[in-house]
């Protein structure tokens, strides 16, 4: 009776599983095979998420990020500035740059900036860096700004990017700070004059007299550069030239009415802007206000 109630224990350890007389192998794989398809919706959620997170990740770096003012201008748009000879030409061209977006009235021979050969002081960003401005301020106003050119790094820079080099450099000492803006001037990679630049130079001083809407008045202008030309209505868009404005509207309107490619408005030290394409949960402004000052691409 032993005998047999070993063979029976041992035939039942071989026989197919009671459940469905599937051996174990084969439950295991049905089991897996039953898996399969939940982890795989599982796996595809997640590949889209991350695919959604990117995008609007883009849409997030491209129409948040910008020029930062540093918080301090100079009290007044007569600027006075000086070079060593060396790199005069490079001194003048920059202010010329800067002025030409703004009302910035720079005048060669005055202490206010002053643009240097010398060695860097510290501390120094990077091994190999060509320049930098040291900006000095009190009570919300730049009091004075040197520019350092360093003798070895910037002159083995080729000619286009020792201009560039002296332009950003004198962004900093009129009162701006880095950009996150690929291809901008005041990008610390990558120079190139631009409309973010000049919105920048605006709000702070102000458009130039007598180009398209620098006769309207910008945020925070000083005194003297009151509005004279009349402001375009709502909707008439052919007034604005191809490229960027700087509006002042006669009446509060949709911005989603104005036909405008981009907006731009600078409130409370930060940048507020729209754009058509852009999620609405995006956009950061939804009424162009009356009297308020806009930069509007056409």
């Amino acid at each position: 009776m032993a005998l047999a109630s070993s063979k029976k224990a041992l035939a039942r350890e071989h026989a197919p599983a009671a459940s469905g007389g599937l051996p174990r192998a084969r439950r295991t794989q049905a089991r897996a095979e039953q898996l399969a398809g939940p982890r795989m919706l599982t796996f595809g959620f997640l590949l889209g998420l991350a695919f959604w997170a990117a995008i609007l990740f883009a849409l997030f770096v491209g129409t948040t990020f910008g020029y930062q003012p540093h918080g301090f201008k100079w009290a007044t748009p007569d600027v006075g500035f000086s070079a060593d000879a060396a790199v005069a030409g490079y001194t003048s061209e920059g202010m010329r740059q800067w002025s030409a977006v703004s009302a910035l009235r720079p005048s060669e021979g005055g202490a206010d900036i002053r643009v240097v050969v010398a060695p860097l002081a510290p501390p120094i960003t990077y091994d190999g860096q060509p320049a930098q401005a040291n900006v000095k301020s009190s009570g919300g106003r730049i009091s004075s700004c040197e520019v350092r050119l360093d003798p070895v790094h910037f002159f083995a820079l080729p000619e286009a990017a020792r201009q560039n080099t002296v332009t950003h450099e004198i962004g900093h000492c009129i009162g701006l700070n880095h950009s996150d803006l690929p291809g901008v001037m005041k990008n610390p990679l990558f120079y190139n004059f631009s409309d973010d630049d000049a919105a920048g130079a605006v709000n702070l001083y102000g458009g130039p007299a007598g180009q398209g809407g620098a006769e309207q008045k910008g945020a925070d202008l000083p005194a003297g550069n009151e509005p004279t030309a009349e402001p375009p209505r709502p909707g008439q868009t052919e007034e604005l030239t191809d490229g960027w404005n700087l509006v002042v509207w006669r009446e509060s309107t949709p911005v989603s009415g104005c036909g405008c490619s981009a907006v731009y408005a600078f409130r409370g030290g930060t940048w507020l802007k729209w754009f058509p394409s852009a999620p609405l949960w995006l956009n950061e402004i939804e009424m162009l206000e009356a009297g308020q000052p806009y930069w509007v691409l056409r």
